[in-house]
């Protein structure tokens, strides 16, 4: 697995309302010169991707 479910509580929320899923494993797959570039805080307004590096077999991603 490529992470795992961590319940969340939240103060009058039920008990399956909200989950948060740990990534534990990162993948290089941005295209840095088709991406436009980082804001300040990081942020990629338009991220493009590296087809070949995009992790098919893994439940979710996202970009650090």
């Amino acid at each position: 697995m490529a992470g795992a479910l961590v319940p969340v509580e939240i103060d009058k929320a039920r008990d399956d309302d909200y989950v948060f899923y740990a990534v534990d494993q990162v993948v290089d797959c941005l295209d840095l010169h088709r991406s436009s570039k980082p804001k300040r805080n990081g942020e990629v307004r338009r991220p493009e991707y590296l087809h070949e590096a995009l992790p098919a077999r893994l439940p979710a991603f996202r970009l650090v």
